[in-house]
Formats: structure tokens, C-alpha cells, sequence
């Protein structure tokens, strides 16, 4: 089902992760990363706990940035990746903002740094994942939408924002 209508929904979920600091921040291969927020939960997984929200870049291209100055961004050298992520945690996430057409999202947070995402691909695959407690929210830049999944019952909805 896609909502065109109803963007506040969406916001509505993202909304839950406002206030909730930044309590671990891992690279992968590349520019992947994972972006925690809130308190470590229960998981299958001993070598790592999730936590409450966790923001997942896999395609994206993204940029963390501090006023004038740029601290980091997803072609810089793995040390320089690494420091920028790290430099996110203990902040608040205080701002979430969309824009059309591609969902580029901006995270800001409440010591004055930003994280910024960019679509790079306009192919139906996703660049972001957002996995919450109850939902996972999937970007589909090329649509122009965010498909939210509930876990309680695997229903999903797909939104324009």
C-alpha cells in the first residue's frame, strides 16, 4: 500500500529515536556503518548488543559535518571514518530532516554536529535501513518513498514523504 498522504506517519516513527543518544557507532567494509541510539537491548548475538534504534548505511553516501568544518565523509581514509563516527557518540539526536526527491535525510545532533545521507543509487534497492524495536524503515530513493515494516505482524507500508 503506498500512503502519499500521510508523511507525518513516518516522522511520527522516526520521531521515537529524538532525544536518544548516540551509545555505539561501528564501520564495516567500505563506508558501511551502524549508528546506534539508546540503550543496549536483548539480541541473538553475544558479540553485539543492539540497541534501541540503530541507523544501518549500506549504499549511501554520507557526510559528517560540524558548522564550517566537514569532520568526515564515506571516501575519506578508514581512521578519518572511523574518528568522525566516533565523534557522534554520547550527542543527542535533536533533528531529522527529509528532502525530496531521492530521501536524502539529515540527522542533527545536540553538540552541533550533523550526519547527512545521499541516495547514490536509482536503483530499487535500499541505501538506508532504520531498525527500530517495533519497526524497520527501508529507503527507496528511486520511488521516492520509505517502506516501514511492523514487526508485530509483517505488515508493511510504503510512504511518500
Amino acid at each position: 500500500m503506498i500512503i502519499q498522504d500521510k508523511p507525518e506517519y513516518l516522522y511520527q516513527k522516526l520521531h521515537l529515536m529524538i532525544g536518544l543518544p548516540v551509545t555505539h557507532t561501528q564501520i564495516s567494509i567500505g563506508s558501511v556503518f551502524v549508528l546506534g541510539l539508546g540503550n543496549p537491548i536483548n539480541s541473538d548475538s553475544a558479540n553485539y548488543p543492539h540497541r534501541e534504534w540503530e541507523l544501518f548505511v549500506k549504499r549511501g553516501c554520507w557526510r559528517i559535518d560540524i558548522d564550517t568544518r566537514i569532520l568526515a565523509a564515506c571516501e575519506d581514509e578508514y581512521d578519518v571514518m572511523l574518528n568522525g563516527l566516533k565523534s557522534l557518540e554520547g550527542s543527542r539526536l535533536s533533528n531529522i530532516h527529509i528532502e525530496k526527491p531521492a530521501l536524502d535525510t539529515h540527522f542533527t545532533f545536540d553538540n552541533g554536529y550533523s550526519l547527512h545521507l545521499y541516495a547514490i543509487s536509482s536503483e530499487d534497492d535500499s541505501n538506508w535501513t532504520i531498525f527500530g524495536n517495533e519497526v524497520t524503515i527501508i529507503t527507496k530513493p528511486n520511488k521516492g518513498v520509505w517502506e516501514i515494516y511492523h514487526k508485530s505482524d509483517n505488515s508493511g507500508i510504503s510512504e511518500n514523504t
